[in-house]
């Protein structure tokens, strides 16, 4: 009996930088049964970070397939691309270039299959998360992923029909997170942290959503006069960077907090840390890669109540959700976890429990590639 010929999977993005979307696809992709299915990452542009890990890992990737901002071409190449390699299933990623020409591609090469994920959670101002592209090519779309709950529910409000959803949850590398925390020699006196000091971090990207001016650094200000030895490590970088550090020098806690700049060990990082949190703005935030990691090994977690952050975050659970713009609510719940071993330790614990139960990678694709099994049979 011939051996069934795995299923060509092309999954289509502009670029892949730091950022959490991307990074989800490092966590999957890669892992898919390669006996069912062979993926094949084809980048818009430069294929950047994540696309160069993707490419370490075994998995075929393209980059610089568009010429310029205005290469109306790129279609009709694409269409030919998806032909001549037999592409069964097309996967794109909902903001960028890749989003519009990829689904039109697929349906004029008659791909079978056409997806898109959708990695903005809600907007609590009410607004829509998904643009008038992305509502123009429904019909064209046979599935849009929602990464949580809670945007599951925020696209059905929009108008999507409930046909057209279908939910799988994000997932982490929980067994290598755990491996590298074993392993990795890093200490709190690499960031001429004293042994004895609680470390409070966040790890995001310094963008204008997150709030490390307004509740981070205010919180660590108020943090220090109830709990002096504590140090705050500020893992990524971005445009805010200036800002930051403007705030921090205003408040005088150069002494106490360390920007780490960009780290390919981040994730490492989170080994020298008590507490990790995620301090946000309410406009839109996605489904927190960072906590999760921060929850596989096993640390209490502080975030404010925005987005789906209350998905992974179980108030006096496994830390603490409190109200956005808040830096008192913020310091108050650090300072509850700083001052008490056996809360901390507990909430660790859960923390590690949820990830491992909901959270885990193989779960994120296992789902995946049952979705995929689903739709070939349906249009076979």
């Amino acid at each position: 009996m011939l051996k069934k010929k795995p299923v060509n999977v092309l999954f289509l993005a502009a670029t892949l930088p730091i950022g959490g979307a991307e990074r989800t696809w490092i966590d999957f992709i890669p892992f898919l049964d390669k006996e069912k299915f062979n993926p094949v990452v084809l980048c818009f542009k430069e294929k950047s970070y994540f696309g160069e890990e993707m490419q370490r890992r075994g998995v075929t990737v393209i980059d610089r397939f568009m010429k310029s901002k205005y290469d109306l071409s790129v279609l009709w190449r694409l269409v030919r691309f998806m032909t001549n390699h037999d592409i069964q299933i097309v996967y794109t990623l909902d903001h960028d270039d890749a989003m519009f020409w990829g689904r039109i591609a697929a349906r004029l090469a008659r791909v079978p299959v056409c997806l898109t994920v959708n990695h903005t959670t809600y907007r609590r101002d009410g607004k829509d998360t998904m643009n008038s592209a992305g509502k123009l090519l429904m019909p064209l779309t046979d599935k849009i992923i929602a990464t949580a709950q809670g945007s599951y529910d925020h696209l059905l409000a929009q108008g999507i029909p409930e046909r057209k959803l279908h939910l799988i949850v994000n997932g982490v590398d929980i067994d290598g997170l755990l491996y590298k925390k074993s392993e990795t020699n890093l200490k709190k006196s690499d960031f001429n942290i004293p042994c004895d000091a609680k470390v409070v971090g966040i790890l995001a990207t310094f963008k204008p959503e997150k709030a490390h001016v307004a509740v981070f650094l205010e919180a660590a200000d108020m943090i220090l006069k109830k709990c002096p030895n504590t140090y705050f490590l500020l893992v990524g970088d971005g445009v805010e960077r200036p800002r930051i550090e403007q705030k921090m020098k205003k408040l005088g806690l150069e002494e106490h907090v360390i920007i780490t700049g960009f780290r390919e060990d981040a994730s490492d990082i989170l080994g020298v840390l008590d507490i990790s949190t995620l301090a946000s703005f309410p406009k839109v935030e996605t489904f927190s890669l960072a906590i999760l990691e921060s929850m596989a090994v096993g640390l209490p977690i502080v975030v404010t109540d925005v987005g789906s952050l209350d998905e992974m975050v179980i108030d006096h659970e496994n830390g603490y959700v409190v109200p956005p713009c808040n830096p008192e609510a913020f310091a108050d719940a650090i300072v509850k976890i700083l001052k008490d071993d056996r809360l901390a330790e507990d909430m660790g614990k859960k923390s590690q429990k949820f990830a491992i139960e909901k959270f885990h990678r193989n779960r994120m694709t296992t789902d995946t590639e049952a979705l995929f099994d689903m739709l070939l049979r349906q249009k076979n």
